[in-house]
Order: structure tokens, then sequence, then C-alpha cells
């Protein structure tokens, strides 16, 4: 098995677990840090809430709870007004 290889397992195998959960939201592997910088994600895990243009509307940092997710899911997609 080449280096580059190796280096994927990690990566390949979170896309196992990814799709047999069932899970359809998105989510970003980002092996570079890439995406984290941009996001000033300093804890894993970290939850980033986007609007439909992509602009960030809430950050959860640290593991996030069915209870947290849903009030985060109502106070950012309630009516405005």
């Amino acid at each position: 098995m080449t280096r580059s290889a190796v280096s994927m397992l990690p990566w390949a195998a979170a896309r196992t677990y990814w799709t047999q959960a069932g899970w359809t939201f998105s989510s970003v592997l980002d092996p570079d840090v890439v995406v984290a910088g941009q996001y000033q994600v300093l804890f894993l895990p970290s939850t980033i809430f986007m609007n439909a243009q992509g602009v960030v509307t809430a950050i959860h940092r640290g593991p996030i709870n069915a209870i947290q997710l849903r009030q985060y899911l109502a106070t950012l997609m309630a009516p405005l007004g």
C-alpha cells in the first residue's frame, strides 16, 4: 500500500461510517485543515450552521446533542419579524 493510500484510510473509514449511519446532511472532511481555518474551528467536533446563501449563522463548539440541535434549528429557522 502506498503512503498516500495509508493516509487516506481514516477518511475512507469516516465516509463509510457516515454512509452506513444513513446520514444525509452535509459534512466536511478537512485533512489539510483548510476549511477549519476559514471557519475558525478550534474544537472538534464543531457544528457550523449556514443559511442558503452560505453565510455562517451559528457555531457550536464541542459535542452537540439532539436537544441542542433542535434549539439551534428552531432559532435559526424561525420567521423574522
